[in-house]
């Protein structure tokens, strides 16, 4: 552009210079027509010719480096500098370009300034999106958070609400499946004595399967991995792990596996087992968070069994494991209640070893120990759960029996005496009658009885009755049967003080000794 303006203003000072050439050749012809001298004609030409000379002179100065200006002014803005300006010190032509090129850049920066201010807009769009995105992301991450440290505050809460292991173990496994969505989920409880994981509890997998009591040694499967260890076993690809079991054959797709050991003082009570269908579908945020549910659980399961072997303690004989007078008592009562309600029978059978002191006597205590526990192991195999079983003092024990009349009640005690008879206990050649045998006494409420405490007496009256006819059999309470005695000997103490007392007062009597019972035998 500065050129084009360069040649356009050149031609325009060179005609004016031609212009001014030709006037002074025209005056000089005309002057050699005149009769001026030649000095007079020399001079005025001379003064013609500076005139020009001046004129070109002038108008370089005045024209030709104002258009030089004007081209670096246009070299800096070809070269990207918007900011500069021409200088406008006239309204003349040059001026006017001037002022016009000063506009068009003018517009140039303000269209340069809206370009950036669009590029800054963009890129601030463009940060804005990310941030909403960055912030939509860690919303979600912060929203899962919430739900863990939810779901570990409600475990913890489950967990100390209850010290039922069953209901506690199976709210969890809800809990877990349902607020973190595992496809599959099962809790398996570890049995020291077996050496075995056992499925008690499971969340996601078809009820058909079976999953539920499959159990798993210690040695076997990815779980004997965890089992060595104690520590957390994450499988992102089930098709890579050849000690993968598939639950057994319970469970045929693929997967990712974690199994979360857990573990109370070094002790592994059980694992914790998720599967999801995707491969390395555990994130690291996941995995800390049911490592932490597993220790918790842990604890939970802890307690939770001390607390039952505690109540079993003082609810069962710690010799024999069955219940105990003091829970006998009180299940007496309920079940007189329930029957008095609902107006169904319920039996009660009282049990004597026959001449118990005699085998401890023969034998020593710790052998008459073993035929205690022998015995109520016969016993408790032989009835149903919902039975009660208990011993009562020494070497007796009482059967409760809902909703068995006394015909029923007499074909139990009889099962019960045949299978004690049919035992062979080491030792029991020794005794009296050959063998280790029962007497029992059965009694029935409400026909015998209108109380548990009387359903009771009178079941020990049938005992009695059954010691005097010869023992080792069974004796149903009839009106009319003699009173056993009061007394009665406490729990564990080895022999029926009832029998002894009986004994005793034969023999100061000086009375024969009851049918089939030598005078210085025992119970």
């Amino acid at each position: 552009m500065a050129r084009f303006l360069r040649r356009r203003l050149g031609r325009k000072t060179a005609v004016f210079a031609g212009a001014c050439a030709l006037l002074a050749a025209g005056l000089g012809l005309w002057l050699s027509g005149t009769s001026l001298r030649s000095s007079d004609a020399l001079v005025l030409l001379s003064a013609v010719a500076a005139a020009v000379v001046g004129t070109v002179v002038a108008v370089r100065i005045l024209v030709l480096r104002r258009l030089e200006r004007l081209a670096r002014v246009m070299k800096k803005a070809e070269a990207g500098d918007f900011l500069v300006r021409a200088q406008v010190d006239s309204d003349d032509e040059i001026g006017e370009l001037a002022r016009a090129f000063n506009t068009m850049l003018a517009e140039i920066t303000d269209m340069a300034a809206t370009q950036i201010d669009s590029d800054r807009e963009r890129e601030m769009m463009k940060r804005e999106l990310d941030l909403k995105a960055q912030l939509a992301e860690k919303s979600e991450e912060l929203s899962q958070r919430v739900r863990e440290l939810t779901l570990l505050i409600e475990v913890g809460r489950e967990l100390s609400s209850s010290l039922e292991v069953t209901g506690v173990l199976s709210r969890i496994t809800q809990m877990v499946g349902v607020t973190l969505g595992f496809n599959e989920f099962a809790l398996l409880l570890y049995e020291e004595e077996n050496r075995e994981y056992v499925i008690t509890e499971a969340y996601g997998f078809d009820p058909e399967a079976g999953v539920e009591g499959l159990r798993f040694r210690d040695d076997e499967g990815v779980i004997s991995i965890v089992h060595e260890r104690r520590d957390t076993v994450l499988i992102p690809d089930t098709t890579k792990e050849p000690r993968y079991l598939h639950y057994k054959g319970a469970r045929k797709g693929e997967g990712s596996l974690l199994v979360v050991p857990m573990l109370y003082r070094d002790k592994i009570i059980g694992a914790l087992s998720f599967m999801r269908p995707e491969v390395d579908a555990f994130r690291e945020s996941e995995v800390a968070l049911l490592e932490a549910v597993a220790r918790q659980a842990a604890l939970a399961i802890s307690n939770a069994q001390l607390y039952q072997r505690t109540v079993e303690l003082s609810l069962t004989d710690p010799l024999t494991g069955t219940y105990n007078r003091r829970h006998l008592e009180s299940r007496l009562e309920m079940e007189v209640n329930r029957a008095r309600r609902f107006e169904h029978a319920l039996s009660a059978i009282m049990i004597d070893i026959d001449h118990f002191k005699h085998y401890n006597d023969t034998h020593g205590h710790p052998m008459g120990d073993r035929i205690l526990q022998e015995v109520a192991r016969i016993l408790g195999s032989q009835l149903r759960r919902v039975d009660t079983l208990a011993r009562y003092g020494g070497e007796e024990f009482t059967v409760l029996l809902p909703r068995v009349d006394k015909a029923q009640a007499l074909e139990v005690a009889e099962k019960l005496r045949q299978a004690v008879e049919a035992q062979p206990f080491p030792g029991a050649e020794a005794q009296p009658l050959g063998r280790v045998t029962l007497s029992l006494g059965v009694a029935t409420f409400p026909d015998d009885a209108a109380s548990g405490k009387e359903l009771l007496s009178r079941a020990d009256d049938a005992l009695y009755e059954a010691k005097a006819q010869g023992r080792n059999r069974v004796v149903a309470y009839a009106p009319g049967l003699a009173a056993a005695p009061p007394s009665r000997g406490t729990e564990g103490d080895g022999g029926s003080k009832r029998g002894q007392d009986e004994e005793a007062t034969a023999e100061e009597r000086g009375a024969p000794p009851p049918p089939d019972r030598p005078a210085a035998a025992d119970g």
